[in-house]
C-alpha cells in the first residue's frame, strides 16, 4: 500500500511533503480559520470550530469518494474510527513511520474523527492526537485540519478550489488573505 500511495502522491502533488503547515508547502491552498479567537464561551467557540469543518469537509468529499488517509503518532486510536472493521488489516506504513489508509470516506466516521483532532489542544474528549490528511483520489485535494483554530484545504490547481474560496470568503484566516487571493484573483 505505501508504494502505491508515494507512486500516487508523487505523481499528483510532485515534492509537497506532508507536514505543517501545509498550505505554505502547497502548489496552492487555502487556509481558514475555524475558531474565533475573542470568543470567550467554550460551547459557542466549539459549535462554530466544528461546524465549519464540518461544511468544508462536506464540500471537498463525498461518501464514495476513495482516499488515502495519512496519519503521525496516536495510530491505534485510528482503528475506532473505521466503521468497516476489517480494514484495520489494510493500515501499512510508508517510509516516514505514517499510517496509511486507502479505503473510502463512507468506510469511516470522519467528522467523529475530525471532531477528535479538533478537539486535541482544549482537552476536550475524543482526542486524535498527531498529524490526520485526507486526500480526495478523485479531485486531488488535501484536506488537513491542524487544530481548533483552523484548516488547510490545498491542491495543485487553482480551479479545483476556487468555488471554496468563493463560498467561503469569511472563513479565510486573514493573516495569509493575501497569499490565498494571490492564487485566484487574475
Amino acid at each position: 500500500m505505501s508504494k502505491s500511495f508515494e507512486t500516487y502522491f508523487s505523481h499528483n502533488f510532485g515534492k509537497l511533503q506532508l507536514e505543517p503547515p501545509l498550505f505554505y508547502h502547497a502548489p496552492v491552498g487555502i487556509r481558514f480559520e475555524l475558531g474565533d479567537p475573542a470568543e470567550m464561551d467554550e460551547e459557542i467557540y466549539f459549535k462554530r470550530v466544528n461546524y465549519r469543518a464540518k461544511r468544508l469537509f462536506q464540500e471537498i468529499f463525498e461518501p464514495s469518494d476513495l482516499i488515502y488517509l495519512v496519519v503521525d503518532k496516536d495510530t491505534d486510536s485510528i482503528r475506532r474510527y473505521l466503521k468497516n472493521k476489517n480494514l484495520k488489516y489494510s493500515l501499512s506504513m510508508d517510509s516516514n513511520s505514517r499510517i496509511i489508509l486507502k479505503c473510502k470516506i463512507e468506510d469511516l466516521r470522519c467528522i467523529r474523527m475530525l471532531q477528535a483532532i479538533l478537539n486535541v489542544d482544549l482537552i476536550r474528549k475524543p482526542r486524535l492526537r498527531g498529524q490526520c490528511w485526507f486526500i480526495n483520489t478523485r479531485t486531488n485535494i488535501i484536506f488537513h485540519a491542524y487544530d481548533d483554530r483552523g484548516l488547510d484545504i490545498v491542491g495543485n490547481e487553482a480551479s479545483l478550489l476556487r468555488s471554496l474560496y468563493t463560498q467561503y470568503q469569511d472563513w479565510i484566516l486573514d493573516y495569509d488573505r493575501a497569499q490565498i487571493d494571490h492564487y485566484f484573483i487574475e
